[in-house]
């Protein structure tokens, strides 16, 4: 990741623009806050992937999939997923070669949350999968890491309709410690703001998970946005006073680019951290 003064730079010589960059990420935890950068350049597109895995077609459940360049020895991967039905998602779930995470509760989570309800228009049994796209690194041909996105809103008859207390109430329901704990936030966060759950998402390695909610900024600044959370179990990283400069950097930034969205993460360690996202 790279340094925030220095991105900057990057934007105002040009060197960073919308031909070369799809989106910046702002991480900000205990530490000096960074950026990550999605280069539309490191990705190439592939027609397919071979796994050694208890199935053999992956590739019908991938509308695109895409390498991002990486060392050797490791290898990112990222692939938007045909609209499946319920039981279609929870057998690719299951196929991943992942020992660790299929006898994990984290594996019943990532069940259930393909299960909440994104269309009317099926019946139950098939209705229509919220699991809609994933990640996952590879090393020396074998998995390491997961992650899986789920879409937190509803499309009737082609018709997006945002439904927040739904999606809460599911959330609420699942009963894993550090997920609720981010659960309640965004569902309070929602509700003073106007603004809307946009997605969630797990990532799982064999030691670590990572639990996180996506959430639109159309009606909320950055600085609305620390101020709510600022009185949050989320206060304790927001007191950095490398965060002092942010303002004017979220200033700059959004004079070049334009300020999306934010998503709340906390790990099976209660680690936290809030991303903030930029579109080019």
């Amino acid at each position: 990741m790279e340094l925030l003064e220095d991105i900057i730079e990057e934007i105002k010589s040009g060197r960073l623009n919308a031909s070369n960059t799809s989106n910046l990420g702002i991480v900000i935890n205990e530490d000096k806050p960074k950026i990550k950068i999605y280069y539309k350049k490191n990705l190439k597109n592939l027609a397919s992937i071979d796994f050694q895995s208890e199935i053999n077609d992956y590739n019908n459940y991938f509308v695109s999939l895409n390498k991002v360049a990486d060392d050797d020895n490791l290898n990112r991967f990222t692939a938007r997923l045909v609209e499946m039905s319920q039981e279609q998602a929870s057998r690719l779930l299951k196929s991943f070669p992942l020992d660790y995470f299929k006898c994990d509760e984290n594996f019943d989570l990532a069940i259930n949350l393909s299960k909440m309800k994104v269309s009317n228009t099926r019946t139950d049994e098939n209705s229509i999968s919220a699991l809609y796209y994933l990640g996952f690194k590879e090393k020396l041909n074998k998995i390491i890491n997961l992650k899986l996105y789920y879409m937190t809103r509803m499309y009737i008859n082609k018709t997006v309709l945002q439904n927040n207390n739904y999606y809460f109430d599911y959330l609420s329901n699942q009963n894993i410690n550090p997920f609720s704990k981010i659960v309640q936030i965004g569902f309070d966060f929602c509700e003073k703001t106007n603004e809307n759950i946009h997605l969630v998402g797990l990532d799982i390695s064999e030691k670590r998970v990572k639990y996180k909610m996506y959430f639109t900024a159309i009606n909320s600044t950055l600085s609305d946005i620390i101020t709510f959370l600022s009185n949050s179990i989320y206060g304790v990283i927001l007191q950095n006073e490398s965060l002092a400069n942010l303002a004017k950097y979220d200033q700059y930034l959004n004079s070049h680019i334009s300020f999306t969205g934010f998503a709340l993460c906390i790990d099976n360690n209660n680690e936290l951290k809030i991303n903030l996202y930029y579109e080019f």
